[in-house]
């Protein structure tokens, strides 16, 4: 044979010599395929018959002969490679005290040696056109995941993602250079090319975003990004990262839209609260609209919620001076808030009584919360010249206010 065969496996595998193809998407045999896909990948190497079939045949085809199967399995093989060229069959996969191995007289270009290659002279140049004339080539030859119609076969697994690793990893480069330079035309043709397959890397929208936003195309910005939060939510049940919201914001800025999107509103429901692992304080109206939004709960979901009404006196039980008053429930609340769980809430009724609300507690484990609390109050105000009476009681679904009094 004069010839050279041209052999792909990104994407579709197909080997062709002299115009005539042979590809994976024309015959149903998937175990010629793999079979001869192993024998490529491991063309520097002698393979056993026990190897081919540990590793190319599935675990539960048992088989009493195994290797009369597979000598009926490469005598295909050689059958399909024979259709491209005279012999090449018998020339190519040869055959030596039950060992396999190619023929390294039979010349061939492989596509995942000129990808490795392209990047590999990419990375070696310091000028950027250079670099980039290196990884459009490479770009070129990547026409989809390693042998993607085998990537269940677990031994495809690990080279596939390895492959598609330095690929993405090669467009991030190229993105960068391109942004660095202000080609914000190039991101987006390529980006355009790339990401119809690479569906869910963040990083490559990001720079896809970006490139649309500098060169004010808000429209088509703000859509990639829903239809990326939409293919997110549905395959992983998460929403695009914190980047890509904030170009998102951008996108709605530039349109001079006002409508919020509903990315927007977990954002806007926690602005004003910094501290998120603390319990809650609220003024007391916001507090009797989750107490009435907690008690319709109860009676649907079961639930216990218990509430706690706390009395602040002196020591003989007599109202406070407003100095020891004003400085106490300071105190108290910065102690409440940072002592409680993040779902409890807090609030005052009166200049000198404090309510907290224990979602999913027990009167027991509530009462043991209260004195948990007291406890750390005198521990660290020993001096304080304030009294603590406390009440428990839980929250019913009908309106009934008999509290019972516990000290």
């Amino acid at each position: 044979m004069n010839h050279t065969l041209r052999i792909c496996m990104l994407g579709s595998f197909t080997i062709e010599i002299n115009g005539h193809l042979i590809s994976d998407r024309t015959t149903r045999s998937h175990k010629m395929w793999a079979l001869l896909a192993y024998l490529i990948y491991h063309s520097e190497q002698k393979i056993s018959q026990s190897e081919i079939f540990s590793t190319v045949w599935n675990d539960d085809e048992k088989t009493d002969n195994p290797a009369n199967v597979l000598k009926v399995m490469l005598h295909r093989t050689r059958c399909l490679l024979n259709d491209l060229d005279g012999d090449l069959g018998k020339q190519w996969i040869l055959s030596s005290k039950g060992d396999y191995h190619l023929n390294p007289e039979i010349p061939y270009t492989l596509d995942i040696i000129e990808f490795e290659n392209e990047i590999k002279l990419g990375r070696e140049k310091t000028n950027s056109d250079e670099r980039l004339i290196h990884y459009q080539k490479a770009v070129s030859i990547y026409k989809g995941e390693f042998l993607e119609k085998f990537v269940g076969d677990s031994w495809i697994i690990p080279i596939a993602s390895y492959y598609h690793g330095l690929y993405v990893e090669m467009l991030e480069e190229m993105l960068a250079l391109y942004e660095s330079m202000q080609q914000y035309s190039e991101i987006i043709n390529l980006c355009q090319h790339v990401c119809s397959a690479e569906k869910y890397e963040e990083s490559l929208y990001i720079y896809y975003m970006k490139a649309l936003l500098a060169v004010e195309q808000y429209l088509p910005a703000a859509e990639l990004y829903r239809n990326l939060r939409e293919k997110l939510y549905e395959e992983f049940g998460v929403q695009p990262c914190e980047e890509l919201q904030s170009l998102f914001r951008q996108a709605r800025q530039g349109l001079h839209t006002d409508l919020l999107d509903i990315s927007d509103i977990p954002r806007l429901m926690h602005a004003d609260n910094d501290d998120q692992s603390m319990a809650l304080y609220c003024e007391f109206d916001i507090f009797k609209q989750i107490y009435h939004f907690s008690s319709r709960g109860i009676e649907r979901n079961g639930t216990v919620i218990h509430l706690i009404l706390i009395n602040i006196t002196d020591i003989n039980g007599e109202p406070l001076s407003k100095r020891s008053l004003t400085v106490g429930v300071k105190n108290l609340r910065n102690l409440f808030c940072d002592k409680l769980r993040r779902g409890d809430i807090v609030s005052m009724c009166s200049p000198s009584q404090f309510l907290i609300l224990l979602p999913n507690a027990n009167f027991e484990n509530t009462h043991k919360v209260m004195q948990r609390l007291i406890n750390s109050f005198y521990q660290q105000y020993p001096h304080t010249p304030i009294k603590l009476n406390h009440f428990i009681q839980p929250v019913m679904p009908a309106p009934e206010f008999n509290m019972d009094k516990s000290k």
